[in-house]
């Protein structure tokens, strides 16, 4: 029986029906509106119970389905109405709980407030940037070593050729001018 009105969740069970002043619904009248047949049903079955507790027993009438309706069977109908309206009004305070956290979880991380969420995989990765930054100094100050042993070596070859082509020119200079050649 769900869709029953908040107000009947009031309700405890231990006063009949008809002291809970129910407004009185017409059994043959059609809801208002969409919203409004719970309301009826529920005010249909606590008008019925009132009703039949205010008349002295007479024959039941049948339900369509060929069963007795009785005073115990309108009860347990309203009874169990208020209790399930009890478990869906828990149910949906877990939801709204639940939401709420969801929602401000998504807020937090998307305003960039409060701490990192992932702290140990933040230190690991600072771990790993610091390891590979001094394996890069490392790597460098060979490549510096390596540099300046290439360019002394370098400066050695071009000294050694520059002698040479001193000696060379100096030698075929002295037999240029013998022969009587001039160097421009």
């Amino acid at each position: 029986m769900a869709g029953r009105p908040s107000h009947l969740a009031a309700a405890n069970g231990l006063a009949p029906p008809c002291a809970m002043h129910l407004p009185q619904a017409n059994l043959s009248a059609s809801p208002a509106s969409p919203a409004e047949p719970a309301r009826t049903a529920t005010s249909s079955i606590a008008t019925a119970i009132c009703s039949r507790e205010s008349k002295p027993a007479v024959a039941q009438p049948q339900a369509a389905g060929g069963h007795e309706v009785t005073t115990a069977s309108l009860q347990a109908d309203l009874a169990n109405a208020n209790d399930h309206n009890s478990r869906l009004a828990v149910r949906i305070r877990q939801l709204e709980e639940t939401l709420s956290r969801a929602l401000g979880e998504w807020v937090r991380r998307e305003s960039g407030f409060g701490g990192p969420t992932n702290i140990h995989a933040l230190r690991e990765r600072i771990t790993q940037l610091e390891q590979h930054n001094a394996d890069v100094i490392a790597e460098l100050s060979e490549r510096e070593n390596d540099l300046v042993a290439a360019r002394a070596a370098n400066h050695r070859l071009m000294a050694t050729l520059n002698a040479r082509s001193r000696r060379v020119t100096e030698h075929f200079s002295g037999r240029v001018e013998r022969c009587g050649w001039r160097a421009s």
